[in-house]
């Protein structure tokens, strides 16, 4: 059984009221800061890696940023959330019910990130044409056995990427194995599955269907605003959008969604990843040429 978010919350979704994390209310990122050590004190130890921070981040974000449907989300036509403080975005989407898909959660995730002074991005990628087939993380700059690696990290679908072994993989070797076609030796690190909230509107009507029809708890709001809880995971995800799939077995060869990853779109972070996109194309493409030769 995957538990439900906290009974505290649903209540305030019954009633009408903001659902939200009480750090949704802080009035700058120092308040925010505060709020979350609070909340776990080893964000400020320096004697915890960064490794064990960063997923922690990770975590809270799935746990408490809602899903929403395109209608409800925060980023959907404004892109001034890209450079608005990280407090100002969990306030509006407390107050104005509204979430986020991929791309806002890799944005709240790396702009928290920042405010714990590592450097981090949203590293989206997929398809240029703008099907469904696209999907974006976070890149965390973090140390690691005493080096730097930019890791990859999923706060829409809780996840981060690990070798073989368990320990955290850098994103430079991640797009060296997909180029090779050894997405096998990736492996995707899945903390406890848990239900989240997602927001939609009323008239979404086909969606609201199919949330029913796999079991998940709807609560209707105030002001013609939908809750529910729901269980979401890259795999789930796959089967939802078979053109998706389609997409990456139709260049790749393998139904394996870590691919997107190897078609980078945008990047939107620190400014020591802005050249990134541009390595991760001319690393595919040495690799498509050795392949044509050999």
């Amino acid at each position: 059984m995957i538990p439900e978010p906290s009974v505290r919350l649903r209540y305030a979704v019954e009633k009408g009221r903001p659902y939200a994390h009480p750090a949704f209310s802080q009035r700058s990122d120092e308040a925010l800061r505060r709020r979350l050590v609070q909340e776990n004190r080893e964000l400020a130890d320096p004697r915890v890696d960064d490794w064990r921070k960063v997923n922690w981040l990770c975590d809270w974000v799935y746990r408490h940023v809602p899903d929403a449907s395109f209608s409800r989300c925060l980023d959907a036509g404004d892109r001034s959330v890209y450079g608005a403080d990280v407090s100002d975005i969990l306030r509006r989407v407390a107050l104005e019910k509204r979430g986020f898909k991929c791309a806002g959660a890799a944005l709240i995730l790396s702009k928290l990130c920042g405010m714990f002074d590592y450097s981090a991005c949203v590293y989206n990628a997929g398809d240029s044409a703008g099907s469904r087939a696209s999907h974006a993380v976070t890149l965390v700059e973090v140390t690691c056995s005493g080096e730097s690696r930019w890791v990859v990290l999923d706060p829409y679908f809780n996840h981060s990427l690990e070798d073989s072994e368990g320990q955290p993989i850098d994103f430079r070797t991640v797009i060296s194995l997909l180029a090779q076609r050894r997405a096998a030796e990736i492996r995707t690190a899945t903390r406890q599955r848990r239900k989240r909230w997602m927001v939609m509107t009323c008239a979404d009507g086909q969606k609201i269907r199919r949330l029913r029809a796999v079991g998940a708890r709807l609560i209707r709001s105030t002001g013609g605003v939908m809750f529910c809880t729901h269980a979401s995971s890259m795999n789930r995800w796959m089967r939802d959008h078979p053109e998706a799939s389609a997409w990456i077995a139709g260049r790749v060869l393998e139904n394996n969604p870590l691919y997107l990853l190897a078609f980078p779109l945008n990047i939107h972070g620190d400014e020591k990843f802005s050249e990134l996109g541009e390595w991760v194309k001319a690393k595919w493409k040495d690799h498509e040429r050795s392949v044509r030769l050999g």
